[in-house]
């Protein structure tokens, strides 16, 4: 699809861009610095991860590459 706009009705597709505001998805890196921007901007005084991924596996992986992360992010930045 290549104009999700000219089927998406505005109000919807703005809600969806508000929630995806504050993701992080992808490789490592891109989660790096994705996060580091999250809590360099609103410095939350704690983050929810949640993710929506069927196999158990890929689920516990994903909250373990985003735990490492979010750690290197703290220490680097004083934050724990």
């Amino acid at each position: 699809m290549t104009d999700i706009a000219a089927r998406v009705a505005p109000h919807v597709l703005a809600k969806a861009e508000h929630m995806l505001s504050c993701s992080a998805t992808r490789s490592p890196e891109s989660i790096r610095a994705r996060l580091a921007e999250i809590v360099d901007r609103y410095r939350p005084d704690e983050l929810m991860v949640n993710g929506m991924i069927h196999d158990n596996a890929v689920r516990v992986r994903s909250f373990e590459i985003a735990s490492g992360v979010l750690k290197e992010i703290c220490t680097s930045e004083s934050l724990l």
